[in-house]
């Protein structure tokens, strides 16, 4: 039976890449206009504002929270949730019941069918299957 998104049509909803073709113009602009140096500011900047809204984030949450799920439209492999993860696992180790659990597209090209693209990026019901699973303490394997 094919998928909800084969029967609607294309959908309306970006792509995972969306906001990294957003940061393309926005770092010509900083390039252009304050040279390397611009650059290498901004980075430092958004590197100390992730460290610390990853730390604020524990603080509010770590006891509280018996496991964690990253999740991202892009490759799961050598991606943004690797480092997410990493970093949880560096810093809530001990208030963690069970590994970071990370879900990701599979390490296919992008199919340009909305079919076969809901088969390969994470889908809300499999989210929902994977937190259930989670909180129940059962083994996830997600790849």
């Amino acid at each position: 039976m094919p998928s909800n998104s084969a029967i609607r049509g294309p959908s309306w909803r970006p792509p995972g890449t969306w906001g990294s073709l957003a940061s393309l113009p926005i770092g010509w602009l900083i390039l252009t206009n304050l040279g390397w140096q611009g650059v290498l500011f901004a980075s430092v900047i958004v590197t100390v504002v992730g460290v610390w809204a990853s730390q604020a984030v524990l603080d509010r949450t770590g006891p509280k929270d018996p496991g964690a799920i990253v999740i991202d439209e892009g490759h799961q492999s050598y991606g943004v949730t690797a480092e997410i993860a990493s970093r949880l696992n560096e810093k809530a180790f001990y208030h963690l019941d069970a590994p970071v659990l990370r879900m990701g597209a599979m390490d296919v090209p992008v199919p340009f069918s909305p079919a076969l693209e809901d088969i390969t990026v994470p889908t809300p019901e499999r989210v929902v299957e994977n937190a259930r699973k989670l909180c129940a303490g059962e083994l996830i394997h997600a790849a």
